[in-house]
């Protein structure tokens, strides 16, 4: 996302990343990689729940996130969404990009 993020700003859309890790692994993957965009943290799976990503057993004997976006009017109304069934498959910027300049609705 960092290497389209511009481009996705200028469509006036931000982007925000939510991980399981404890907010220390993730600062540390935003700093690593010069994100620059937040990176919010969700051990508990509370948002992974309220979004319905999360993967019962998905991985390594614990229950995990399915990657999912999401694209949000201003008042936080989901417009667009995919997640798909395998967590090693996620949507490329680009793809997410060719959504965007299509329109949502």
């Amino acid at each position: 996302m960092q290497s389209h993020l511009d481009e996705i700003h200028q469509a006036g859309y931000e982007v925000v990343a939510i991980g399981v890790d404890p907010v220390e692994d993730n600062a540390k993957v935003a700093n690593k990689y010069g994100l620059q965009f937040p990176v919010l943290s969700n051990p508990e799976l509370m948002a992974t729940d309220a979004f319905g990503l999360r993967h019962v057993n998905g991985g390594f004997g614990h229950d995990i996130a399915r990657p999912g976006v999401f694209l949000c009017d201003p008042q936080g109304k989901i417009l667009w969404r995919r997640f798909p069934s395998n967590w090693r498959k996620r949507l490329r910027p680009k793809e997410i990009l060719q959504v965007i300049r299509k329109g949502t609705g």
